[in-house]
């Protein structure tokens, strides 16, 4: 069978613009309009049946229909393989554009994270400092109270102590004393209960305070000079790795008088160590003392004479907060001074 020499090779014949030479005219169509899109070619463009045809017969034999599409199907799979790389690329060209996108968006929302979390954390701040004025504000009225409360209980106590002398004296003519202190004691009972518990929240509060006596400071009175001031003597003269944790110059007329200052301390066993250390303040003016509530230093002053006593006498003695201790053999036992 003779193919007819339109469909021969394509160097057998003209080439339509913008087609390569040694490729079939149908190579540059797709698989379902090459008979279309040939047709549609200009005349000019393709070679006559009547010349070519005579002009094969004398130059080459046709090529077969298995030839033409042996060269369809490789045309076919390079314009595949052609369109497998081009959507390659594109996936690959929007795969960084995501990731790009991607990486902004996280940027951007660390960002607006890290401008909320710092707003929230200053809001923070400012409510704390807020409460932490407001909870000084309230410990201020409640000290206010508690004085107040020590000094109404003081009173009454005092009151029902001149009742009671009064009442003694009468029953001492009458014979019925005994009678009378017990209907006394009753009396003050509610009075005595009430000054013993505001005494207690008093020395809870006090538990980790100190008294400095004529205590001095190089740099000023002010609460921050003070507290260097102090630190220095706790490791310097002293010896003591602790640090206190404010101090500040007492105001009263018999506090100035003595140059007192109030030091407070982080916890209980850094007071003790102090305490501890006092006897190296031995050949300086610098004493220390417990911070006594109002009972605590009444009951301390009850025992001022018997103190004095026992020093003139030679007897070793101790104070531990209000309650005076004297070395009997080698211990130390709480002296009992009758007391409110």
């Amino acid at each position: 069978m003779v193919v007819p020499s339109r469909l021969t090779r394509s160097n057998s014949v003209s080439s339509p613009p913008g087609a390569k030479k040694g490729k079939p005219v149908t190579e540059n169509f797709s698989k379902r309009g090459d008979k279309a899109a040939i047709d549609s070619l200009p005349n000019d463009s393709l070679p006559t049946i009547s010349n070519q045809s005579q002009q094969q017969s004398d130059t080459q034999p046709a090529l077969s229909t298995v030839d033409i599409s042996q060269q369809f199907q490789q045309s076919l799979e390079s314009q595949r393989q052609q369109c497998e790389e081009f959507f390659a690329k594109q996936q690959q060209i929007a795969k960084d554009f995501m990731d790009r996108l991607e990486e902004q968006l996280n940027t951007r929302i660390k960002e607006e994270v890290s401008k909320q979390v710092a707003v929230a954390v200053q809001q923070q701040h400012l409510d704390a400092q807020v409460e932490a004025q407001q909870l000084k504000e309230r410990v201020k009225q409640l000290e206010e109270r508690l004085e107040s409360a020590l000094t109404s209980s003081t009173s009454q106590i005092n009151i029902v102590e001149e009742n009671v002398q009064s009442q003694r004296r009468q029953q001492t003519v009458s014979g019925t004393s005994g009678q009378l202190e017990s209907v006394v004691r009753k009396l003050a009972e509610p009075a005595m209960q009430k000054q013993d518990q505001a005494d207690k929240e008093a020395r809870k509060k006090k538990e980790l305070n100190a008294i400095f006596r004529n205590f001095e400071s190089p740099e000023g009175d002010s609460p921050e000079n003070l507290k260097v001031a102090v630190d220095a003597l706790l490791s310097q003269k002293m010896e003591t790795a602790v640090v206190c944790v404010s101090a500040k110059r007492l105001q009263s007329k018999k506090d100035a008088a003595l140059g007192n200052v109030l030091v407070q301390f982080e916890k209980k066993t850094d007071k003790h160590t102090v305490f501890k250390a006092r006897a190296k303040l031995a050949g300086t003016s610098i004493g220390m003392d417990d911070d006594l509530t109002r009972l605590q230093q009444e009951r301390k002053n009850a025992a001022w004479a018997d103190f004095r006593a026992f020093r003139s006498q030679g007897i070793r003695t101790q104070w531990r907060a209000e309650k005076l201790f004297v070395l009997e053999g080698e211990h130390f036992v709480e002296h009992k001074v009758p007391c409110l």
